[in-house]
């Protein structure tokens, strides 16, 4: 067994696990001071992650599976993330939620 961050597409994957590194990893988000609260920080991120093109069906699996305690506890305080394709999918929430009140 071998600990990756950036698995193979011919690796068989077992589990996820939840980090906060300086390293580079397929899934990463930027870490920057704010005032996000740590568990909206972590669905932010695992949102992202599981809405990424090159995610596959097993990687989201994996990540669905990661408890929020366990991601909460890789997470620094008051912090806030940035990344690629954050904001377009913040806006494609908030239409999705226009358009489920305007169905109400």
């Amino acid at each position: 067994m071998i600990w990756t961050g950036n698995p193979l597409p011919t690796d068989i994957l077992l589990y996820a696990v939840p980090v906060c590194a300086v390293q580079s990893y397929k899934y990463h988000v930027k870490v920057i001071p704010g005032t996000v609260k740590k568990g909206k920080a972590a669905k932010t991120a695992t949102n992202l992650f599981s809405h990424m093109p090159e995610a596959t069906g097993t990687e989201k699996e994996l990540m669905k599976e990661c408890t929020d305690p366990e991601l909460v506890a890789a997470i620094v305080g008051n912090a806030k993330f940035t990344a690629a394709g954050l904001a377009q999918l913040k806006q494609k929430q908030k239409k999705g939620k226009k358009n489920n009140k305007g169905e109400s």
